[in-house]
């Protein structure tokens, strides 16, 4: 951990390291938690001066997130890393398309990555499941898995093919999309291509042109 963040090394022990450990153990609870809280943020923490990390340690607080919970140094991180310039640009996208800046922070304290999402990602992901699958804008934030995945090469092809047998008649709408996303690709392939591509030829070629296309560079200008 500390030859991946060697910068750590240039900071004084006594004045910096010791005295930021010291104060997030007031937070955190015992060494061992502290420990775990240093170790998960890979020194992260320990870059910022201790002033900029107290502050940062109140604005997590004021959002009323619990120094004890799981959360709370990840917070720190994200806070840590995004500017604040970043941080207004971001959530002026998620007000954008609808979201209070309430139900942001109420995502945030459960899924602090929200806040690192490029914004280019975030509108390409909130736009495919508001405009595609009807989801309200709120629904998308609350869930953070729908950002981990590739837009382009997981999500559209799959509801591409999903939607094609929707239509038919063949599946039920019932199937949640957490799961169609989920699950890897050989799964799929097994329970929504191979049983109807001797039916449905076009089914195949459907799925393979929507992979190709995105493999082709037949996408948004940003890697999603």
């Amino acid at each position: 951990m500390i030859a991946g963040s060697s910068t750590i090394l240039r900071r004084s022990l006594e004045k910096h390291i010791v005295s930021s450990f010291n104060f997030l153990e007031e937070f955190v609870g015992s060494d061992e938690d502290n420990s775990l809280s240093c170790e998960t943020s890979t020194f992260f923490l320990f870059l910022e001066s201790s002033g900029r990390l107290k502050e940062r340690v109140k604005q997590v607080q004021d959002m009323g997130i619990d120094p004890g919970s799981s959360t709370f140094s990840t917070c720190l991180i994200v806070l840590s890393a995004a500017k604040e310039s970043k941080w207004i640009e971001k959530m002026e996208a998620y007000k954008r398309w609808g979201c209070s800046e309430d139900e942001v922070l109420t995502s945030f304290k459960k899924q602090p990555w929200i806040m690192m999402i490029s914004v280019e990602k975030l509108h390409a992901v909130i736009s495919f499941f508001v405009d595609e699958i009807g989801w309200e804008s709120s629904e998308v934030v609350r869930r953070y898995f729908m950002f981990t995945q590739s837009l382009n090469k997981r999500m559209i092809p799959r509801w591409s093919v999903f939607r094609e047998l929707l239509s038919k008649g063949l599946v039920k709408r019932e199937v949640t999309v957490r799961a169609l996303f989920q699950m890897n690709e050989d799964m799929f392939c097994e329970k929504y291509v191979n049983p109807y591509k001797n039916e449905f030829p076009l089914l195949l070629k459907l799925y393979h042109d929507k992979l190709e296309a995105s493999d082709d560079g037949i996408r948004n200008s940003i890697n999603i």
